[in-house]
C-alpha cells in the first residue's frame, strides 16, 4: 500500500498557488479591457443614433420652403429675431431615435449672406433669403453632436 501511495504523481499545493497567482495576474486586467471595450460600444452607438438623428431632423429642413424654415422650424414662432438668429429651447429626443432617455437637441437658425468673393458666407441681421440650420443633440454622458445645413429661398 506504501509503495502505490509513493508512485502517484501530482501537484503540490504551492504549484498550484503558483498557477492561481500567474492565472490571476493575467485575466484581472482582461476583465478591464472587456468593461472599457463596453463602454466604448456603447459610446459608439449614441454617437451614431445621434448623428443619424441630427441628419434626419436636418432632411427635414430640406423638404420645407424656405419660409416654413425660416417661421415654423422646428416650432411655430421660430422665427428669427433682429439679431438674425433664432436659437431653440432644449427638445426632447424620441426614444425611437435609440439613445438614452433624457437625451435632448436643439436648433439654431442665422441669416447667412453670401460674400463678394462667392467663397464664403457671413452671418446677417436680416433676411437674406439663406438660413444655416444647426441641429446639436446631447445625450447624457456628456456627448453631443452637431451637423449643420443651409436652405436658401431659390431652392425653397
Amino acid at each position: 500500500m506504501t509503495e502505490r501511495i509513493r508512485g502517484e504523481s501530482g501537484y503540490s499545493l504551492v504549484e498550484v498557488m503558483a498557477s492561481i497567482t500567474i492565472l490571476a495576474i493575467a485575466i484581472i486586467p482582461m476583465v478591464g479591457m472587456f468593461d472599457m471595450g463596453l463602454e466604448s460600444s456603447t459610446a459608439s452607438s449614441n454617437y451614431d443614433a445621434a448623428r443619424a438623428f441630427a441628419n434626419e431632423r436636418l432632411e427635414r429642413v430640406k423638404v420645407l420652403s424656405y419660409g416654413q424654415v425660416r417661421d415654423n422650424f422646428p416650432s411655430a414662432s421660430s422665427t428669427p429675431n433682429s439679431t438674425g438668429a433664432y436659437t431653440s429651447s432644449s427638445l426632447a429626443v424620441p426614444t425611437s431615435a435609440g439613445l438614452p432617455s433624457g437625451s435632448s437637441y436643439t436648433v439654431n437658425k442665422q441669416y447667412v449672406t453670401l460674400l463678394t468673393d462667392a467663397s464664403s458666407l457671413t452671418n446677417s441681421t436680416t433676411d437674406s433669403g439663406m438660413i444655416r440650420v444647426t441641429i446639436t443633440v446631447n445625450w447624457l454622458d456628456n456627448g453631443s453632436i452637431t451637423v449643420s445645413g443651409y436652405q436658401s429661398q431659390a431652392a425653397g
